[in-house]
């Protein structure tokens, strides 16, 4: 989540960094990243928890369906959770 002030020259630079130094280093981006503009949202805080919300589904998704990561999947919920059944089924 990358809130900034599209007034000054170097808006939204610090999320575009890290997002670029991301990539460097071979992460996958999972949906797009947010990027708010404090002159033209009024609620900030509403904006990046409604965006959190839908990045944690498509993160979600991303980990069901890469049979790479099924065993990341039973480290945050257990071996023998209901996550890690439906994810062994795809």
């Amino acid at each position: 989540i990358n809130l900034g002030d599209s007034s000054y020259p170097n808006f939204a630079q610090a999320g575009t960094t890290i997002d670029e130094v991301m990539a460097d280093i071979g992460a996958s981006r999972v949906g797009t990243p947010c990027v708010l503009d404090a002159i033209y949202v009024d609620d900030p805080e509403e904006e990046a928890c409604d965006w959190a919300k839908k990045w944690a589904q498509l993160l979600y998704s991303y980990l069901i369906m890469s049979a790479s990561n099924r065993a990341l999947i039973g480290l945050f919920y257990g071996s023998s959770s209901c996550y890690t059944e439906m994810a062994s089924e795809k």
